[in-house]
Protein backbone atom coordinates (compact mmCIF):
# COMPACT_ATOMS: atom_id res chain seq x y z
CA UNK A 1 0.00 0.00 0.00
CA UNK A 2 1.27 3.42 -0.99
CA UNK A 3 0.73 6.35 1.34
CA UNK A 4 1.12 9.85 0.10
CA UNK A 5 1.05 13.20 1.76
CA UNK A 6 -0.97 16.10 0.49
CA UNK A 7 2.16 17.93 -0.69
CA UNK A 8 3.26 15.56 -3.47
CA UNK A 9 1.45 13.12 -5.76
CA UNK A 10 2.52 9.50 -5.88
CA UNK A 11 5.52 8.85 -8.10
CA UNK A 12 4.38 6.72 -11.02
CA UNK A 13 7.60 7.07 -12.94
CA UNK A 14 5.85 8.36 -16.04
CA UNK A 15 7.33 11.84 -15.92
CA UNK A 16 10.19 13.31 -14.04
CA UNK A 17 9.30 16.47 -12.14
CA UNK A 18 11.65 19.42 -12.04
CA UNK A 19 12.73 20.87 -8.73
CA UNK A 20 10.73 23.87 -7.49
CA UNK A 21 13.55 26.39 -8.16
CA UNK A 22 13.94 25.45 -11.81
CA UNK A 23 10.16 25.54 -12.43
CA UNK A 24 9.89 29.09 -11.11
CA UNK A 25 12.69 30.37 -13.35
CA UNK A 26 11.55 28.55 -16.47
CA UNK A 27 8.95 31.17 -17.63
CA UNK A 28 9.65 33.95 -15.14
CA UNK A 29 10.95 36.58 -17.55
CA UNK A 30 7.97 36.30 -19.85
CA UNK A 31 5.52 36.46 -16.95
CA UNK A 32 7.23 39.52 -15.50
CA UNK A 33 7.08 41.24 -18.89
CA UNK A 34 3.37 40.45 -19.31
CA UNK A 35 2.48 41.52 -15.76
CA UNK A 36 4.44 44.75 -16.05
CA UNK A 37 2.80 45.61 -19.39
CA UNK A 38 -0.67 44.93 -17.94
CA UNK A 39 0.08 47.14 -14.94
CA UNK A 40 1.41 49.87 -17.22
CA UNK A 41 -1.72 49.79 -19.39
CA UNK A 42 -3.97 49.95 -16.33
CA UNK A 43 -2.07 52.84 -14.80
CA UNK A 44 -2.08 54.89 -17.99
CA UNK A 45 -5.80 54.22 -18.41
CA UNK A 46 -6.58 55.45 -14.90
CA UNK A 47 -4.44 58.59 -15.18
CA UNK A 48 -6.90 60.79 -17.09
CA UNK A 49 -9.76 59.72 -14.82
CA UNK A 50 -8.01 61.35 -11.87
CA UNK A 51 -7.73 64.78 -13.49
CA UNK A 52 -9.92 67.34 -11.79
CA UNK A 53 -11.88 69.61 -14.08
CA UNK A 54 -11.48 73.29 -13.25
CA UNK A 55 -14.69 75.22 -12.71
CA UNK A 56 -15.17 78.17 -15.01
CA UNK A 57 -14.39 81.51 -13.43
CA UNK A 58 -17.39 83.15 -15.04
CA UNK A 59 -20.34 81.79 -16.90
CA UNK A 60 -19.35 83.32 -20.22
CA UNK A 61 -19.95 81.63 -23.53
CA UNK A 62 -17.02 79.58 -24.78
CA UNK A 63 -16.92 81.39 -28.12
CA UNK A 64 -17.21 85.01 -29.00
CA UNK A 65 -20.63 85.73 -30.52
CA UNK A 66 -21.43 88.36 -33.15
CA UNK A 67 -24.59 90.34 -32.41
CA UNK A 68 -26.08 93.58 -33.67
CA UNK A 69 -28.20 96.20 -31.96
CA UNK A 70 -28.28 99.66 -30.41
CA UNK A 71 -26.08 101.04 -27.63
CA UNK A 72 -27.88 102.97 -24.87
CA UNK A 73 -27.29 106.70 -24.44
CA UNK A 74 -24.99 106.16 -21.44
CA UNK A 75 -23.16 103.18 -23.02
CA UNK A 76 -23.85 100.84 -20.10
CA UNK A 77 -26.43 98.63 -21.84
CA UNK A 78 -27.06 97.14 -25.25
CA UNK A 79 -30.39 96.30 -26.93
CA UNK A 80 -30.25 93.44 -29.38
CA UNK A 81 -32.05 93.85 -32.72
CA UNK A 82 -33.33 90.29 -33.11
CA UNK A 83 -35.33 89.86 -29.91
CA UNK A 84 -35.09 93.35 -28.31
CA UNK A 85 -33.39 91.87 -25.24
CA UNK A 86 -31.36 94.27 -23.11
CA UNK A 87 -27.89 93.28 -21.93
CA UNK A 88 -25.70 94.97 -19.33
CA UNK A 89 -22.20 95.73 -20.61
CA UNK A 90 -19.43 94.69 -18.19
CA UNK A 91 -16.86 96.96 -19.86
CA UNK A 92 -18.82 100.16 -20.70
CA UNK A 93 -15.66 102.20 -21.39
CA UNK A 94 -15.44 100.48 -24.80
CA UNK A 95 -18.98 101.61 -25.68
CA UNK A 96 -18.79 105.29 -24.63
CA UNK A 97 -17.84 106.56 -28.12
CA UNK A 98 -20.77 104.69 -29.73
CA UNK A 99 -23.57 105.76 -27.37
CA UNK A 100 -26.97 105.81 -29.09
CA UNK A 101 -25.70 104.25 -32.35
CA UNK A 102 -26.46 101.04 -34.22
CA UNK A 103 -23.46 98.70 -33.87
CA UNK A 104 -22.23 95.17 -34.49
CA UNK A 105 -20.48 93.57 -31.51
CA UNK A 106 -18.24 90.61 -31.02
CA UNK A 107 -18.72 89.66 -27.38
CA UNK A 108 -18.86 86.95 -24.75
CA UNK A 109 -22.39 86.45 -23.41
CA UNK A 110 -23.31 85.47 -19.85
CA UNK A 111 -26.97 84.65 -20.46
CA UNK A 112 -27.97 83.79 -16.88
CA UNK A 113 -26.62 87.13 -15.62
CA UNK A 114 -27.82 89.16 -18.61
CA UNK A 115 -24.31 90.53 -19.22
CA UNK A 116 -21.98 90.83 -22.19
CA UNK A 117 -18.23 91.46 -22.37
CA UNK A 118 -17.44 93.38 -25.57
CA UNK A 119 -14.36 92.31 -27.53
CA UNK A 120 -14.80 94.48 -30.63
CA UNK A 121 -17.32 96.98 -31.86
CA UNK A 122 -18.15 98.17 -35.38
CA UNK A 123 -20.62 100.92 -36.14
CA UNK A 124 -23.35 100.05 -38.64
CA UNK A 125 -24.33 102.56 -41.25
CA UNK A 126 -27.93 103.71 -41.34
CA UNK A 127 -27.80 104.16 -45.12
CA UNK A 128 -30.25 102.02 -47.06
CA UNK A 129 -29.62 101.34 -50.72
CA UNK A 130 -32.40 101.35 -53.25
CA UNK A 131 -32.17 98.89 -56.13
CA UNK A 132 -32.64 100.41 -59.57
CA UNK A 133 -33.77 97.68 -61.92
CA UNK A 134 -33.26 99.91 -64.98
CA UNK A 135 -29.57 100.23 -64.14
CA UNK A 136 -27.05 98.78 -66.60
CA UNK A 137 -26.16 95.96 -64.19
CA UNK A 138 -29.66 94.48 -64.60
CA UNK A 139 -29.95 94.88 -68.37
CA UNK A 140 -29.44 92.00 -70.75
Amino acid sequence: MVTTSFGSPPDCGARKRLPIKSRAHKGGKMKKWIYSSVVLVLLTGLGPAQEVSKPQETAKSAKAVKISGRVSSDGRSFQRDRDNSVWTVTNPDVMKDHAGHQVKLQAYIAAEKGEIYVLSITERSETRYLTKYDDSAFRR
